[in-house]
């Protein structure tokens, strides 16, 4: 009897062992969530660990749980470990890569109840304007113990359960945020505007000296506004990084926006030359971040019909021809007395604007001494045509010195074109 229980025993433990043996040696979860906004505003909820209480399907089964951060806070080297009752055991996991918007890849490691590793990973995929389809999975690998414990519990399907209830909570956290925009715009008369959220008082506080700085550095801004909210959730992970390679556009254009709102946006309008020789470093940073999402637009001054006939005239003469100056001096060259003599003449077609001369020079010598001679080039100019008869009160002279190059000033022909004296009609 004891021998036929005992061979009876012995072809059950096979029969077990037949059935353990039996079980997928690799483990795959996946599910997923439409989530009625865009990837980029989801991004942030996953991307910060510090983020995932508010979702998190663990957060619950254990209230008293302890969370502990290190790394940084956002993105790859990320790490978050956890301790709690036996729901939620002992742990850590990290970020192995982010993908900024399109994916991010973690490492998990569980110590207790049980020794495990296993990746896990979130795709996020645009189905449409708005729309995101979140797809959360994990991958890992059953040894013996587990292919056992697999055949009571099902840990795909109880995974799959919290996964659910994860992406659902998510799903609600993420459509009840309002919408994060920042926006920072130029005007034309030479302000700086700041709306929208900041992720932290500290942002709040960086942008804001970004801006002062801005101001301080570029003569055509005057003044700024700064009317920021701090809304935590939402922001970009670039957010900073962002704003210190497009700030600098602001610097070189007539009137211009920039910030972020689903997708970073830059609009950047310029009306004179120099702007968009001016822009070219800045723009080549910016797009490293903004990608192809920054217009550059040539617009035209607001004038009227009567000052745009006097510029274009004005235009037309100095296209041909220059005004130019004897050497490392603010005296007429006498060559040019025909031109500037024929140039009082077309403000008859400019009754009652006025003008700006402007002065321009290379970038050989001092700064300061080039502005100072750039000024009184242009004074000299305005001498000149004001004896032609041409209304003093109507010429404004600027001297811009080497700020304002037209063309490199690597060799002599560039040098050149910088040497100048420019008309602006100013409405």
């Amino acid at each position: 009897m004891l021998k036929k229980a005992a061979l009876v025993i012995v072809a059950l433990l096979i029969l077990l062992f037949l059935a353990v043996s039996c079980q997928e040696s690799e483990m795959h979860v996946e599910r997923s969530e439409v989530i009625n906004k865009p990837a980029a505003e989801i991004f942030p909820w996953l991307n910060n660990f510090r983020n995932w209480q508010a979702w998190s399907p663990w957060a619950d089964l254990d209230p008293n749980a302890s969370w502990t951060y290190d790394g940084p806070d956002e993105g790859q080297g990320a790490r978050f470990h956890w301790s709690g009752n036996d729901e939620v055991g002992v742990g850590s996991m990290a970020i192995a890569k982010s993908t900024p918007f399109t994916r991010i890849d973690y490492e998990l490691n569980f110590t207790s109840p049980f020794e495990d590793e296993s990746r896990t990973s979130f795709i996020l995929k645009a189905r449409r304007k708005d729309v995101t389809e979140v797809v959360w999975t994990m991958d890992g690998r059953n040894n013996f113990v587990e292919k056992f414990f697999n055949l009571i519990f099902n840990f795909e399907r109880e995974i799959g359960l919290q996964y659910e209830k994860g992406l659902d909570n998510l799903k609600k956290r993420a459509e009840a945020t309002p919408r994060f925009t920042t926006e920072v715009a130029r005007t034309d008369l030479g302000e700086v505007n700041v709306v929208g959220a900041a992720p932290s008082e500290q942002a709040k506080t960086w942008l804001s000296n970004q801006v002062q700085s801005l101001v301080k550095s570029t003569n055509e801004i005057q003044s700024s506004t700064m009317d920021l909210t701090i809304q935590r959730q939402g922001a970009p992970g670039d957010w900073q990084e962002g704003f210190a390679s497009a700030l600098p556009l602001l610097a070189h254009s007539t009137n211009a926006k920039v910030g972020f709102n689903s997708a970073w946006h830059a609009q950047v309008n310029v009306s004179e030359e120099y702007q968009q020789l001016a822009l070219q470093k800045p723009l080549s940073a910016a797009r490293k971040i903004f990608g192809k999402n920054i217009q550059v637009e040539k617009i035209a001054p607001e004038l009227s019909e009567a000052e745009q006939a006097c510029q274009n005239a004005l235009n037309a003469k100095l296209q041909t021809h220059k005004i130019t100056f004897e050497s490392a001096s603010a005296s007429i060259s006498p060559s040019s007395y025909d031109l500037l003599s024929e140039l009082a003449l077309l403000f008859e077609k400019c009754p009652g604007s006025k003008v700006e001369i402007g002065g321009h020079t290379d970038s050989d010598g001092d700064d300061t001494l080039n502005e100072h001679l750039s000024q009184a080039r242009a004074g000299s100019v305005k001498n000149f045509l004001a004896a032609k008869g041409v209304e003093a009160r109507r010429l404004v002279v600027k001297g811009y010195g080497e700020s304002r190059p037209i063309a490199p000033n690597s060799d002599d022909a560039g040098k050149a074109k910088n040497r100048r004296i420019e008309f602006r009609v100013r409405h």
